[in-house]
């Protein structure tokens, strides 16, 4: 009895230690973007994959065709199937999107009827700071280890160069202080410069973020329970 209960204890805490190393393991990504391709890897665990871009089309023609067994016969047969199943959906009214959607409005409706618009701008303000609230608790947490942005601006001519290389910078230098403002820590190098010399412009950005995955559980549960009491206070 004693070893089993032993074995138990250890499996208990087996789990508990793999679930508190998931939820405690940060996420990583990595993003780059050199003004015509963006790169995207995301790590978790084991080294980074790679999830942008995705293979060429002419390789996954290739691939595709390759192990397709599909004939044509087949094709027009699934799309018959497919025609016969809308029609179905038309006659007995079974379509789940045109329920979801009908669901939806016949909310609105009740609630603009019951509680005019005031009521319908209270629900949108409730939805916009849960919304907020779950934002600001993952950003709070959130760490950009590396942001390098690097922009070459160059206009038709000199006087042009300069009016949009001050447009660039009143817009890049106040969203990085905005980035900057919000989230736990965020190491950057912003250069953005006028291309006088330069044949047209160019933009290089590389982007290292990391998150632990338990901060954006707690904040969607949270949002979701709110969500919940907010449904529930406006359905009455």
């Amino acid at each position: 009895m004693n070893v089993v209960c032993i074995i138990l204890w250890s499996l208990l805490l087996l789990v508990v230690v793999v679930v508190a190393v998931v939820l405690f393991c940060p996420a990583l990504v990595k993003l780059v973007y050199d003004g015509e391709n963006i790169t995207l890897w995301i790590g978790y665990f084991f080294p980074f994959i790679k999830i942008l871009p995705k293979k060429k089309k002419d390789e996954e023609n290739i691939s595709s065709s390759d192990n397709s067994e599909k004939t044509i016969s087949e094709k027009k047969k699934s799309a018959e199937n497919k025609a016969k199943k809308n029609k179905n959906n038309k006659k007995t009214g079974s379509d789940p999107q045109e329920k979801d959607g009908n669901e939806m409005v016949r909310f609105f409706k009740r609630l603009m009827k019951k509680r005019g618009l005031e009521g319908l701008l209270e629900l949108l303000r409730d939805i916009a700071e849960i919304v907020m609230k779950t934002v600001k608790t993952v950003t709070s947490h959130l760490i950009i280890s590396k942001m390098d942005i690097n922009v070459v601006i160059v206009g038709e001519d000199p006087a042009d160069t300069a009016m949009r290389f001050g447009y660039t910078c009143s817009a890049i230098y106040p969203l990085v202080a905005l980035i900057e403002e919000n989230i736990r820590k965020c190491h950057h190098r912003v250069q953005v410069t006028p291309g006088f010399a330069a044949e047209k412009t160019a933009v290089y950005l590389m982007l290292t973020a990391k998150l632990v995955p338990v901060f954006a559980l707690i904040a969607a549960v949270s949002a979701l329970v709110k969500a919940i009491k907010t449904y529930l206070k406006f359905k009455q």
